[in-house]
């Protein structure tokens, strides 16, 4: 019980900080619930992993060679149970093979909510190891992360609930359960999960219409700025021109400024303006989805895809900007 009460103190505060709705505050969220998904994870899979290990003992009772049918049978049903040393290392180790067991080898986990644990895990990754933050797409991405992580309260049960007689059990008072004995796993992490969701928007169109917005928003952005490098380089105003210049240059910035020339005519690049109207219309598509996992999926997957250009044309705008600057400086004398 001890342990169940941690994870509630800690989605209790994540709960909080999604409430003050800055993204300060929702960043914290964000670390607070993969953390606590990554420990419900682990509990679970602690006790999978050891009967595991008990299914690897009995599997070494097996005499070697062919067996009579029934026998082989046996062998076959207990040796689809058994984990490999190696495999349960990397299990232990990485959040992904801890959502790949769970979800593939375990069905514990939903395949959409393991889908989505993935894309989530790299914003926690972002957010506390390298300070980079989304500040639109955060507040979403807290959301869909607390639902999930209020669904895996509930379905990651680890084994039997303990009411030990020297624990302070009062805490359960405020979900509406007793102090002692109270009901069985499955209906105390029910009541508690439900509670802990209430007062959250956690509807499918607010997800949406967030995500919706933000990927739109940068979409016209990159577009802006494909516009602005067409007027201030070289190869003309032509759009299509000017984005297979910027792929060009960022291939390899050392080439120095973007010209015209028989190198730009024979490069390929990865994308073109058909790419930035197969995203806006992948965008449009979100608008007719109504699970919130499915959405965040794809919604990832979307933002994957156009990233790497995204940061093409930022590079892009940014060594213009800069370059008008020197030129200013120049002028002035500085």
């Amino acid at each position: 019980m001890e342990r169940l009460h941690r994870t509630v103190v800690q989605l209790e505060e994540a709960k909080r900080f999604i409430l003050e709705a800055d993204v300060a505050h929702l960043r914290l969220a964000l670390i607070l619930l993969d953390n606590a998904i990554e420990v419900m994870m682990h509990r679970v899979i602690e006790n999978e992993l050891q009967r595991a290990s008990r299914y690897g003992r009995m599997l070494e009772n097996f005499l070697p060679g062919p067996l009579d049918a029934e026998e082989e049978e046996l062998r076959r049903e207990i040796a689809s149970h058994v984990v490999p040393a190696s495999r349960q290392k990397q299990i232990r180790r990485y959040f992904g093979e801890k959502v790949k067991f769970l979800s593939e080898d375990r069905d514990r986990i939903p395949q959409a909510s393991a889908r989505a644990l993935m894309h989530l895990h790299e914003y926690r990754n972002e957010t506390q190891h390298q300070d980079r933050v989304r500040p639109e797409s955060i507040r979403p991405a807290a959301l869909v992360l607390f639902d999930i992580a209020t669904d895996l309260l509930v379905r990651l049960e680890p084994g039997m609930t303990e009411w030990a007689s020297d624990e302070d059990h009062n805490w359960l008072e405020k979900y509406g359960l007793a102090a002692r004995f109270g009901p069985c796993a499955d209906v105390l992490r029910g009541r508690i999960s439900a509670q802990l969701r209430s007062g959250l928007p956690l509807d499918a169109r607010g997800v949406r219409d967030a995500l919706v917005a933000h990927l739109t928003d940068r979409l016209e952005a990159m577009e802006n700025d494909l516009d602005f490098v067409a007027e201030n380089v070289s190869v003309g105003p032509d759009r299509a021109l000017t984005l297979k210049a910027i792929q060009f240059w960022n291939a390899d910035s050392s080439r120095g400024p973007i010209k015209q020339g028989p190198e730009l005519e024979a490069f390929v690049p990865p994308h073109h303006l058909g790419s930035l109207t197969r995203w806006r219309d992948a965008v449009a598509g979100l608008s007719t989805m109504d699970d919130k996992l499915d959405m965040f999926d794809r919604f990832a997957t979307i933002e994957d895809e156009f990233e790497p250009l995204e940061k093409m044309i930022d590079d892009t705008v940014s060594a213009i900007d800069n370059a008008i600057q020197s030129e200013i400086d120049r002028i002035r004398g500085k």
